[in-house]
């Protein structure tokens, strides 16, 4: 079964994360071609977070990288667009590829690294009541992202 967080991040519990990851050993890298790339600099949206030991089992389709069969965290940043009032969630997530047989060797380490990104989120964003456009949700967000939800900001999955 694949396995996911989401959450609301301001941008400084961003780069704190993102510093974690690379800290931790591990590579951001383009969904498309599979190279590293820097956060920092490249300010897409959307990642994948990958060990060195995993680099070489990446596989592709249709020319970008196969996430639903590849040892790959999916990393999407949540996005604001402040002139519709709408703020897009983030996630990381990994597809259940790391039950593969292939992937034997691996998946009790693939599962750890996962875990240790989750729980850092769940450190660093809390859980906690918003408002999204009146309806009151829970989720992990940031306390500095509240103000959205009392601007009436529409918080989208």
């Amino acid at each position: 079964m694949s396995k996911q967080i989401n959450y609301f991040m301001d941008k400084e519990t961003e780069e704190r994360f993102i510093q974690f990851v690379q800290d931790t050993g591990f590579y951001f890298i383009d969904w498309n071609d599979g190279k590293i790339v820097n956060p920092y600099e490249e300010k897409k949206l959307f990642y994948y977070i990958i060990s060195e030991k995993y680099i070489k089992l990446l596989e592709y389709k249709n020319d970008t990288v196969d996430s639903l069969n590849c040892l790959v965290i999916e990393y999407i940043r949540n996005n604001i667009i402040e002139e519709k009032k709408i703020i897009t969630r983030g996630r990381i997530y990994i597809s259940n590829a790391y039950k593969d047989e292939r992937f034997f060797n691996y998946s009790g380490e693939f599962l750890k690294d996962y875990n240790m990104l989750y729980k850092w989120i769940k450190k660093n964003v809390p859980c906690q009541n918003y408002s999204s456009r009146g309806v009151i949700q829970k989720e992990y967000i940031s306390d500095s992202m509240l103000v959205y939800s009392e601007k009436e900001y529409f918080f989208q999955a």
